[in-house]
């Protein structure tokens, strides 16, 4: 039967025959309190109602889909006369499998009042009958308590589902700003993006299968047609957790409330992995009201730098590891909610006569937590939208015509005046103090809310320390990556002194010298590239920005 696999449709439909069996009682519903109440309707599809209660539609045991009204029992039990026991028993058993399933997912509470609703309402003959006649014979006090039991189920049912779709809204969404950054009105160089369905803490303990992918794509492959060059994790949790308060934040978890987070020493783990194929990762926080443009306004980054101090300690990880911040707000919390489930109590009646008035008590909302778009999905859009001459072209900076060269060497922080963030400002701006803070050692890929009607960047810094004790620029470690790759693919056999003095000549019109007025020539106008050979070593010497990095090559005598 469609839709009725799904847990939280069952309740409103217990709670309507409950209405009916206190009125069959005579007990007198006031209409308002009906209302307010949402009593079940089903219609031509399922949706949301204002109220918060579900409406959805009913399909028998021959695929027929029909509108179920107060001839539900009818209809209902029709079809399900013509299923033999042996049916109904199956049926019944794969309604629990499936309401299980929800239950890991976190679509369904882990409780048993639905699991017994899902198989009593509709695994059995007769069923909704036998439940009508069943609530019929209650005193309407225990009628009220079960709509009122079933009424918090039903709050506990919304707010585990919702926050499960919140999730899901927030990474569509994210993914969605990704491909916005890059549009142009023609781009050759548009980017791929792959989604991995599985939560980040399902790699830990399979990594040699991540490897095993690497390996092919980004180190087999010499012409790097398929190769990896960035990667995005948004949501670690700001501090690991401790021994004191694992119990705490698994309870947590536990209520659904610690969806999609990812540990500290599991983005640790990635990251170092994705670091060896030479994979730059931008990492964004949890999303929550902490990690706005509000909160960096009022209290600034210092969180951010104490959550990322094991990254940069760590010479394996940190020039790998891009830390964004903030998150941009789609729906502040305030706005974020969903009407929760009143209860019914009953009051005398007004009117001289024997029948009791049934009157419906309003509560209030529940609080889903704002809807965010996590900066790790708009910095890696901005970063590769960036690579493309046709983004840099229609932005109206100067590239190399003539041919595709990508700007691995374009600097943000430079040119951020140029560069355009689709998303508007949040905040009248950062504090001096806060300003300063920011540029101390100049952390983190960084976006300003001020000036104009968009947000811009205003760092883009990896978690590499220079010799000035500074962060890196990014731009670094992608045009080092690009140049290796670059004279790879052009002598994968012919790793050799002279292969490597005709490379990289700086007489040559390739890229050292001819372009270094373009924004994504290879080399800027203070950029050296020295080359040398000792021994069986091939030694690339690179100058960026003042951040030297040495390239190294097993020479081919053979």
């Amino acid at each position: 039967m469609k839709n009725y696999s799904n847990p939280i449709t069952l309740l409103p439909l217990y709670q309507n025959m409950i209405l009916e069996a206190i009125e069959d009682k005579g007990g007198s519903i006031d209409d308002n309190s009906v209302l307010e109440a949402g009593a079940l309707q089903i219609e031509d599809k399922w949706m949301m109602k204002e109220n918060g209660i579900p409406e959805l539609i009913a399909e028998d045991s021959y695929g027929t889909e029909c509108i179920v009204e107060n001839d539900l029992t009818e209809k209902v039990d029709t079809a399900e006369n013509s299923i033999n026991e042996q049916d109904n028993k199956q049926y019944s058993n794969m309604l629990i499998e499936v309401y299980d399933k929800g239950v890991e997912k976190g679509i369904a509470i882990s409780d048993n009042t639905g699991k017994q609703m899902l198989s009593a309402v509709f695994g059995t003959n007769n069923s909704l009958k036998k439940i009508r006649n069943e609530l019929r014979v209650m005193p309407k006090e225990e009628l009220v308590e079960s709509y009122n039991t079933f009424a918090k189920q039903m709050d506990s049912q919304y707010e585990n589902f919702a926050k499960v779709a919140k999730q899901l809204i927030e990474d569509v969404i994210g993914v969605k700003m990704f491909f916005e950054q890059s549009t142009c009105k023609k781009n050759r160089m548009s980017p791929k993006l792959l989604v991995t369905n599985s939560e980040l803490d399902d790699f830990i303990g399979k990594e040699k299968k991540l490897e095993q992918f690497f390996e092919r794509v980004n180190r087999m492959d010499n012409n790097y047609d398929n190769a990896i060059w960035f990667a995005i994790i948004p949501n670690m949790e700001l501090k690991e957790k401790t021994e004191a308060n694992w119990l705490v934040e698994d309870e947590v978890e536990a209520k659904g409330n610690g969806q999609g987070i990812n540990s500290v020493s599991s983005v640790t783990k990635i990251v170092k992995l994705l670091g060896n194929y030479k994979v730059q990762t931008f990492v964004g926080f949890e999303n929550n009201a902490e990690n706005t443009f509000a909160n960096i306004q009022q209290k600034g980054i210092h969180k951010y730098k104490k959550a990322t101090e094991s990254f940069v300690e760590n010479d394996e990880v940190n020039k790998y590891m891009i830390p964004c911040i903030p998150n941009f707000t789609v729906v502040p919390e305030s706005r974020s909610r969903i009407k929760s489930q009143g209860m019914y109590h009953y009051t005398a009646p007004e009117a001289v006569n024997d029948s009791e008035l049934l009157k419906y008590q309003k509560k209030g909302d529940i609080n889903l937590g704002g809807f965010y778009i996590n900066a790790a999905y708009v910095a890696a859009g901005i970063v590769c939208a960036c690579q493309s001459p046709d983004y840099l072209s229609e932005h109206h900076l100067k590239i190399v015509t003539g041919k595709e060269v990508p700007g691995v060497r374009f600097d943000l922080e430079e040119h951020f005046k140029d560069i355009d963030v689709k998303l508007g400002i949040e905040v009248g701006g950062y504090s001096e103090s806060v300003k300063n803070e920011i540029n101390d050692k100049q952390f983190g890929f960084v976006f300003a809310s001020e000036g104009g009607v968009k947000s811009r960047v205003m760092k883009a810094r990896c978690l590499k320390k220079t010799e000035e004790d500074e962060f890196e620029p990014i731009f670094v470690t992608t045009t080092y990556t690009y140049i290796e790759r670059f004279y790879k693919n052009n002598n994968v056999n012919n790793i050799t002194p002279d292969s490597m003095e005709e490379f990289f000549d700086n007489k040559k019109d390739v890229f050292w010298n001819k372009y270094r007025d373009c924004v994504n020539g290879l080399l800027q106008k203070s950029d050296l590239l020295e080359t040398s050979v000792d021994g069986n070593i091939a030694n690339i010497m690179l100058k960026l920005e003042g951040v030297e990095k040495q390239l190294e090559f097993n020479i081919d005598r053979s």
